[in-house]
């Protein structure tokens, strides 16, 4: 079963331990005697922890999240969503009033829904019937109004008493109605008869309308006329390159998928008017050149037999298209523009279905696992610090041990800023030193065990005493390399880990305490 992780940005996982010189307390004053040559090193523990595979990749992304595979192996994951209009907000059925004739002149008349080559058949879920009835007789008359309709199952008719006043107006409700135009071609007829209480006989009103008004539909089956869906353009962060300064990568298996989910049961193309991405190396650079989006891609739809079921189509570009190409260019966003058209070609022979609620949605996915290769990969992160914390110290050794068990070795450099960004100090004098060594690999590509590396950094006092009440901001710049200098691909498994141990070694100023 498939794990997924929600992480957030921080700092970069290699420098975690200078969080803890933000906490730390100032060593308590201690109460002696004066003296001119008593200036005791005390050695304290900054850090000891384990950080993981999710905790490195935490600094390389905002908007993102992890899926740990079931044999461990890890990928990134970027969504961006497009969601249609639903049925009921792109086809509405407008209010109209028509006449009413008598039986042996029936006539029909047109249904308006606005987005209909002919419809024939509508289910109401709610609306209302006017009708007005008007007989030329100062006697009692009985009228019958007739629809081509059902309502609850039963044939949909209405009968009116028009008494001595000649004149009646009324209405009743249409939901759980069934309007069938099956038979007439998008058109039927409504009528009535009209019949005088004193005899039977039949009789002609002088005037007979209804109005339908607030019509709603749950379901309408029919032949439907092309109708174009726009959508804005749209961004999805690709937060994992946020930090990136310079250097290559490269995705063994990257994916960009179109995932489409729709329940109109209707001919559905989607056309990529726009897909590209902001690369930090060649700036805008188009991924739909590829084949499969260049005609459109047609969406699976449910039959007349599968109303209300939601099909699924997916389209995946692939190392088969330049989508390898653009991650090596180091994307930051991806752009994509949208649209689709229902009934697309305009076929009128096609019969389709839709209900009030039947929608499509777009899912567009990009999919990096963490396979590859990465070569003078740099990022850089910045951060505050406080040293004015260790006033008592007059100098400093840092000493740092490191347990790292990925097959990556890591270069690291350090500055130490003041508040206006003027580097005051570097933390190492030879930005070249490697700092973790890579673990080493068996055959299948799985870390065999961790490589413990120890770096040790002096501040006498003439540099110490530079940085303790000025610096303010660390920035950090760091340079990986997978496997054998960048040359040979890894993937990074949950189960990876980096022990980091941190301890200072400070001479303490007496005359501070």
């Amino acid at each position: 079963m498939k794990k997924r992780y929600y992480f957030k940005a921080c700092i970069l996982m290699t420098l975690l331990f200078f969080v803890g010189l933000n906490s730390c307390k100032k060593i308590n004053r201690i109460a002696t005697t004066a003296t001119d040559d008593w200036n005791p090193d005390v050695a304290l523990t900054i850090v000891n922890t384990r950080i993981s595979s999710q905790d490195l990749l935490a600094p390389f992304q905002t908007g993102g999240a992890i899926e740990i595979e079931p044999n461990g192996s890890m990928k990134v994951i970027y969504q961006g969503n497009v969601i249609s209009s639903t049925g009921e907000e792109i086809v509405n059925i407008d209010d109209f009033t028509t006449p009413v004739v008598e039986s042996s002149q029936a006539t029909n008349f047109p249904f308006p829904i606005p987005i209909a080559a002919s419809i024939e058949i509508v289910d109401l879920k709610a609306g209302t019937l006017e009708y007005t009835l008007q007989s030329p007789l100062n006697e009692g008359v009985t009228v019958v109004l007739q629809f081509p309709a059902t309502q609850n199952g039963q044939v949909l008719e209405q009968t009116v008493v028009l008494a001595n006043d000649n004149s009646v107006t009324g209405s009743f409700s249409l939901a759980n109605s069934r309007f069938d135009f099956s038979t007439t071609t998008n058109e039927f007829p409504i009528q009535y008869t009209a019949t005088r209480q004193s005899d039977g006989q039949t009789v002609s009103l002088s005037n007979a309308q209804v109005a339908f008004s607030n019509l709603e539909y749950s379901y309408l089956q029919g032949r439907i006329d092309r109708y174009v869906f726009d959508f804005p353009l749209d961004t999805v962060v690709l937060g994992f390159f946020n930090n990136w300064r310079q250097g290559e990568t490269y995705f063994e298996e990257p994916k960009l998928d179109f995932i489409i989910r729709n329940s109109f049961g209707v001919p559905i193309r989607l056309d990529v008017n726009r897909l590209e991405a902001r690369t930090y190396k060649s700036g805008l650079m188009t991924l739909s050149d590829d084949p499969q989006l260049q005609d459109g891609v047609d969406f699976n739809y449910p039959s007349l037999t599968e109303v209300g079921e939601v099909k699924t189509t997916v389209v995946t570009l692939d190392n088969t298209s330049n989508l390898p190409t653009v991650l090596q260019n180091i994307p930051y966003e991806l752009y994509y523009e949208l649209n689709a058209a229902a009934n697309p070609d305009n076929d009128t022979s096609v019969v389709g279905h839709l209900t009030d609620t039947s929608n499509f949605e777009v899912d567009i996915n990009v999919e990096l696992p963490l396979y590859g290769w990465t070569r003078g990969f740099e990022v850089e992160d910045t951060f505050y610090v406080d040293l004015s914390v260790y006033d008592q110290f007059n100098a400093l050794d840092f000493k740092l041990i490191t347990e790292n068990g990925f097959p990556m070795e890591a270069k690291m450099q350090l500055y130490f800023e003041d508040e206006s960004g003027r580097v005051l100090d570097s933390l190492i004098r030879e930005e070249a030193t490697a700092v973790l060594t890579a673990a080493p690999v068996d055959g299948s590509g799985r870390v065999t065990e961790e490589v413990v590396t120890t770096t040790i950094v002096s501040f006498p006092e003439e540099r110490y005493s530079n940085i303790r009440r000025l610096a303010k901001i660390i920035r950090l710049k760091a340079t990986f390399e997978t496997t054998n200098a960048g040359t040979e691909s890894i993937r990074i498994y949950s189960d990876y880990e980096m022990g980091i141990k941190l301890g200072i070694k400070g001479n303490l100023d007496i005359q501070a305490l």
